[in-house]
């Protein structure tokens, strides 16, 4: 898979501790992204004043000698970030970046996958129709920075969980970046103006007319990779998504497009809780091939799991805490998953698996990142 070399904030990780070809290469990352003025003006933004931190002969000293003060101190993400934002363009640093974040994500995941193996065991559960198109999408052309992707189903079929999937499979080096994410009520069904609200206030727009909220996405994109995700736009008056794609994705494609320097992602989503998209009137995307940055990509539509599916699945995954060891009874459970969340509907599987193994469906939810 290729990295989108954005989706990243090194801050999420534990005090990240350097080997010594790591340091040597962090050094020469420095040394080449900036001179020595400007590292200082980058530090000044922490209020590390260079000159009294360390000292040094030369510039490679002075380098050395920061980053062995980062690290006593245990500031070496703080460091990588800021210098990382500072100039995110330049090829030594960006892959020095990818490749300690590769490393930490591993550890972490190792942790994560120890402390929660049902997590882990999850992630292997269906949606592969819709894990492979988004993987596609990214491979067709590695040149690739701006997409918009449509997630739809049913009520329940479990929409959030495969968007934080889509972006911790195939984006190795998911966390931060600028995410916006935009829910609207519950109860009500909303116009588009409910939704320039909350987007004015995510964005930090002077105000919630659609060429501010795109100028102001811009701005955000030039410095950092930017995800959007609008969870429930079925809440919407089925008129009003077209508005959407017509006065903010469109002008702000355009806006990227005319910028050729900037190794930002864009990425956003449209999410349908419902299954109501097909009313929207929005010309979708089919083909990825044929791909036009205008057109939303229809990942297609969120299935039940089957019970056969369910099957193989339990007995793949026959270590997961208080399941059966025995073949017949594994196969009991597969079909008690299935006939007890009507027949698979995908969110009340997933709750009853955690219920078997002690676990929490809500708790994994309050993990997701969007």
């Amino acid at each position: 898979m290729i990295e989108r070399n954005k989706f990243l904030d090194v801050n999420c990780y534990q005090s990240i501790t350097l080997t010594g070809s790591q340091r040597k290469q962090f050094r020469e990352a420095l040394l080449d992204a900036f001179s020595i003025t400007q590292l200082e003006i980058t530090l000044d933004e922490l209020d590390w004043k260079l000159t009294q931190i360390v000292g040094g002969s030369n510039d490679e000293e002075i380098v050395y000698n920061l980053i062995k003060w980062a690290e006593s101190c245990g500031e070496v993400n703080k460091l990588l970030e800021t210098v990382k934002k500072a100039n995110p363009c330049n090829q030594k640093l960006t892959s020095f970046y990818l490749s300690v974040i590769k490393i930490e994500k591993q550890k972490s995941q190792l942790e994560k996958d120890g402390e929660n193996p049902i997590y882990k065991a999850l992630l292997s559960l269906n949606y592969r129709d819709q894990v492979d198109r988004f993987e596609q999408f990214w491979e067709a052309d590695c040149d690739r920075q701006v997409g918009c992707f449509l997630i739809r189903g049913d009520s329940a079929s479990g929409q959030r969980w495969l968007l934080n999937r889509l972006l911790e499979k195939s984006f190795h080096d998911t966390t931060a970046a600028k995410k916006v994410g935009i829910s609207l009520s519950a109860y009500n069904e909303s116009y588009i103006e409910d939704l320039w609200e909350q987007l004015k206030l995510e964005l930090k727009a002077s105000s919630a007319s659609p060429q501010k909220l795109v100028s102001s996405a811009y701005e955000y994109w030039k410095n950092e990779t930017v995800i959007i995700v609008f969870h429930n736009l079925d809440r919407m008056y089925r008129s009003e998504p077209k508005k959407l794609i017509a006065n903010f994705w469109n002008p702000l494609v355009e806006k990227v497009q005319q910028h050729r320097n900037c190794s930002s992602y864009l990425a956003m989503f449209l999410v349908d809780n419902k299954g109501k998209s097909l009313e929207w009137e929005i010309d979708m995307a089919t083909e990825i091939g044929k791909y036009q940055l205008c057109h939303p990509i229809d990942l297609q539509p969120i299935s039940n799991f089957s019970q056969g599916l369910l099957n193989k699945w339990v007995m793949s995954n026959r270590k997961l805490p208080d399941f059966p060891t025995n073949n017949i009874q594994l196969k009991n459970l597969a079909r008690d998953f299935w006939e007890n969340s009507r027949e698979g509907i995908p969110e009340l599987v997933m709750r009853q698996i955690c219920e078997c193994c002690g676990s929490s469906w809500s708790d994994i939810m309050k993990t997701l990142s969007l």
